[in-house]
């Protein structure tokens, strides 16, 4: 039995231990980056640095279309941004996400990144459910610089040899459409952090 000394310590050990995997915030949006959809992309997807309407002050990257038939959108900054990753290890990455201007038809997310010499590698995380939802919810991608590239993730570009080139940086974000159409919609992203989990 844990005696009533115990508990208390152990739930602040814990705490200490939940905060050294919390990710430290390398993005917040509130610079001006440069910022491009992804070529290719239906006409009316924007990609820009945009205000949160529900926060004044705070700003986002902020992804947005028409209704059209289409496979995906995708937003990118107009050169790499900050470095994710400097040497091997597993890495998870987090983002706040605002899913209340999409419809039901968006598929799993994709973070993508590039590497030193240009390789680009997508990421994926599933979010099932989260249209619609109002406010805030925290997305996360986990990914391995250890293993090769594999069916779970996409790489491209110059010099893809599917290995990665240190450094790892952050290039944007892509969702997909169920049935190849969309209805229009918009994501706004904030606070990209990253932690590493292991090397």
């Amino acid at each position: 039995m844990i005696g009533g000394i115990l508990l208390p310590t152990l739930f602040f050990a814990l705490l200490a231990g939940a905060a050294t995997l919390c990710g430290q915030v390398v993005e917040d949006f509130e610079s001006s980056l440069q910022t491009m959809t992804e070529p290719g992309c239906n006409e009316t997807a924007q990609c820009l640095i945009a205000e949160d309407r529900a926060a004044n002050g705070n700003h986002a990257l902020k992804l947005s279309w028409d209704k059209h038939q289409g496979s995906h959108v995708g937003g990118n900054l107009a050169s790499p941004g900050v470095t994710i990753a400097d040497a091997p290890g597993v890495y998870e990455i987090a983002a706040r996400v605002n899913f209340e201007q999409c419809g039901s038809e968006i598929g799993p997310m994709a973070i993508r990144l590039v590497d030193a010499n240009n390789e680009t590698f997508q990421y994926l995380a599933n979010v099932e459910g989260k249209s619609g939802e109002p406010g805030w919810t925290e997305i996360k991608w986990s990914f391995d610089t250890n293993k090769p590239v594999s069916e779970t993730v996409k790489s491209w570009g110059e010099n893809a040899n599917e290995t990665v080139d240190f450094p790892i940086k952050f290039l944007g974000f892509a969702v997909p459409f169920h049935g190849g159409k969309t209805e229009g919609g918009a994501l706004l992203f904030d606070d990209l952090s990253v932690t590493k989990v292991s090397d």
